[in-house]
């Protein structure tokens, strides 16, 4: 046994477990399971390798991918606009439809306003910026009445599909704000430049440009309204700002 215990063999004079015999073959061939222990960590941190290059390179494929289709996108968008610029709010300006009448920018904007639904389906956020568009427009020129189903189609959109506090669906909200004061009824447009100006201070922060161009709104909506203590206030913190 002492002969058997110095060559690592197991000893007749206790019992051979299955753990002590292979205690005693692995020392006697040491050698043959060191390779074998470097030949299974190569192939585990070879495998741990393969698999973290693959997982990068699938997430590679899925953002080239991503990014592909949203370039893919953006073209789309680019190129309705163009047609809808091109075909749907400049055609009508043109000379053979026009047959020598001047035509009016209220004309083209209620012109494109008909194909809208058409140019811009299956894209909602595209057609809410469009008719927030064309409700600025025609605000700035007066027609509120023509201004106010476009903005309020856009802000409805936008509230949907971006959230109440998004910064589109806040500056789509201002823009209904001052239509009301340009048609006229303050104190509407008091109570929703309020709730905009509120949600964007908590959102974009107080200084932020658009934050302070709503305050500064509000801050006329409060003149018309006669309450020019809150407007000189408001005023006041809007320029130190």
């Amino acid at each position: 046994d002492v002969l058997r215990h110095l060559h690592d063999e197991p000893v007749v004079a206790r019992p051979a477990s299955t753990a002590y015999r292979f205690q005693k073959l692995v020392r006697r061939n040491k050698l043959v399971f060191g390779a074998a222990a470097a030949i299974a960590a190569a192939l585990v941190i070879g495998l741990g390798f393969a698999t973290w290059r693959y997982q990068r390179e699938k997430s590679a494929r899925t953002a080239e991918t991503a990014a592909r289709t949203l370039a893919e996108q953006r073209r789309a968008e680019v190129e309705s606009i163009n047609r809808f610029l091109v075909s749907d709010m400049l055609g009508s300006a043109n000379p053979e439809v026009a047959q020598g009448r001047e035509i009016t920018v209220k004309e083209v904007l209620a012109n494109a306003a008909l194909r809208i639904p058409t140019a811009f389906a299956g894209n909602p956020l595209l057609e809410a910026s469009i008719r927030a568009t064309i409700g600025e427009t025609y605000s700035k020129l007066g027609a509120h009445a023509l201004a106010e189903p476009h903005i309020l189609a856009a802000l409805e959109t936008r509230r949907r599909l971006l959230g109440l506090d998004h910064p589109d669906t806040l500056f789509t909200q201002r823009s209904l704000g001052n239509l009301r004061r340009g048609a006229h009824r303050p104190d509407e447009a008091e109570e929703i430049l309020r709730e905009t100006l509120e949600a964007q201070r908590r959102t974009l922060g107080t200084n932020h440009e658009q934050t302070l161009e709503t305050a500064n709104d509000l801050g006329f909506a409060l003149s018309e309204n006669s309450k020019f203590s809150d407007a000189a206030d408001l005023a006041r913190d809007t320029w130190e700002r």
